[in-house]
């Protein structure tokens, strides 16, 4: 059966999720501008008459003598800067076009990481001076794992990328101060995995080096994986367009101190010749005047209406055709289960004392004595706020069995559980469980005769 089909488009909700995104928007919608300035820049040059080699070294010669000394050399340094930019412009776009970060898709993009956990041997009891201690060991590890032998070996590994891609995709964070995280991307789930574990057989060394020279303790805490929308993709993609709009923005203003007859001669230098009067540079007898350029306003304006549009038709269209849980309200409206309280998933902590104390109050009244905790939802915050919550309960229902069961649709011994329980508690989260797999854990309740108290659904 398919669920969303059931159900109405809310519209206010889709509306928040865009005005969630609106970075996201504004990002395309500039993205979109830039390339519409660019193409309508191309598009406004003009044609002016051809001049002969002699006419040109002569005009050239003419403009320079027109300066003093200082002023020539001020305007041919210009005129050599600008090459040097220009040239260092173009090269990022071509390297854009083939490299492993531009075209990551930072809405469907695989992560495999690792997080390593950091204690001080030379102190159990860390002074304030030591709270930092993960940064240490991030740097070490960027340091180790970035480098020209280890990117060698790693993009190997992964059998499709370059060590200056592995550079690129391959991010070293100290996410609080005792755990380091090591993250590889890619548009594929078998490359990211192979970028990581080739990343982490590199991480021995650095283990190694911490506790040798820093004294730490660095320990794998675990391996886990996330697909989805990911910040660090489109921060460091934005960063290299910005960084490229930032060198054509310069190299256009390098001529703007100086004088018109500074600004002529300049002219002739970038358009005759390679940056110095000496070498003007003429593929046949004639050479073109300089092509004039001009930025315009309708292809800047509908090229950012256009960025946005197709922004918003994306995550419309992706909204309206997910098979993931949209909002709180589905539960009851599909499922008929009444839904107990929503939590936030970046602080699920907050809220969950009084949705305990009142899912313990409706134990106790029901005297139930083995309680599951159940869900579709294989996130990280759903398995940390089940785990929080069967803790509440725990100290609250003494007499009651509390279980949290993580895979009750794919492991026979967690079905088991189930079925030896009185009562389930299921546990949502929205964008992440399946409408399919909520029936199912229902028909599974019902099939086990499991009586549903509730649900609880991570927004």
């Amino acid at each position: 059966m398919n669920y969303k089909n059931e159900l109405e488009i809310d519209l206010i909700d889709l509306l928040k999720r865009l005005l969630r995104k609106w970075y996201i928007l504004g990002a395309c919608a500039v993205a979109l501008a830039v390339v519409a300035a660019a193409f309508g820049y191309i598009r406004s040059d003009k044609t002016a008459p051809v001049q002969s080699t002699s006419e040109v070294t002569s005009e050239i010669n003419t403009l320079k003598n027109a300066l003093s000394e200082d002023d020539a050399a001020t305007a041919e340094a210009a005129a050599e800067l600008y090459k040097t930019e220009i040239a260092y412009y173009h090269n990022l776009l071509n390297t854009a076009n083939s490299s492993a970060l531009m075209n990551l898709d930072p809405v469907n993009a695989y992560k495999e990481f690792a997080v390593y956990s950091v204690t001080d041997d030379s102190d159990t009891t860390l002074s304030a001076s030591s709270q930092g201690i993960a940064s240490s060991v991030a740097v070490l590890a960027e340091s180790e794992l970035k480098s020209t032998e280890s990117t060698e070996e790693i993009a190997e590994k992964t059998g499709s990328l370059t060590p200056d891609d592995v550079r690129l995709v391959l991010v070293i964070e100290a996410k609080s101060p005792n755990t380091v995280t090591v993250s590889f991307y890619s548009n594929d789930k078998k490359t990211a995995e192979a970028g990581l574990k080739a990343a982490a057989s590199v991480m021995s060394k650095v283990i190694s080096d911490a506790k040798e020279t820093l004294k730490y303790d660095v320990k794998l805490i675990g391996t886990y994986s996330a697909f989805g929308y990911d910040n660090i993709i489109s921060d460091k993609q934005n960063a290299y367009t910005t960084n490229c709009n930032t060198i054509l923005t310069t190299a256009k203003t390098i001529a703007s101190t100086l004088s018109k007859e500074q600004t002529d001669y300049y002219n002739y230098l970038i358009t005759h010749t390679d940056g110095t009067p000496e070498n003007v540079v003429i593929e046949t007898e004639q050479a073109p005047a300089p092509v004039k350029r001009s930025l315009n306003k309708k292809y800047i304006l509908l090229g950012f209406l256009g960025g946005g549009f197709l922004a918003v038709m994306y995550y419309s269209l992706r909204y309206i055709f997910s098979n993931r849980l949209r909002t709180a309200d589905d539960v009851n409206n599909l499922f008929n289960i009444s839904v107990i309280g929503t939590v936030n998933k970046t602080n699920v902590e907050k809220g969950i004392d009084i949705l305990a104390a009142e899912l313990a109050l409706d134990i106790s009244k029901k005297n139930a004595k083995r309680i599951s905790i159940i869900g579709a939802a294989a996130a990280d915050a759903s398995d940390a706020f089940k785990a929080k919550l069967a803790s509440l309960l725990t100290e609250k229902c003494a007499s009651s069995d509390i279980k949290v069961i993580k895979d009750v649709l794919g492991l026979e011994a967690d079905m088991k559980l189930l079925a030896d329980s009185e009562y389930a508690i299921l546990v949502e989260q929205t964008d992440v469980s399946k409408y399919e797999d909520i029936a199912s854990e229902l028909e599974l309740c019902s099939k086990y005769g499991v009586t549903t108290l509730g649900s609880v659904v991570i927004r």
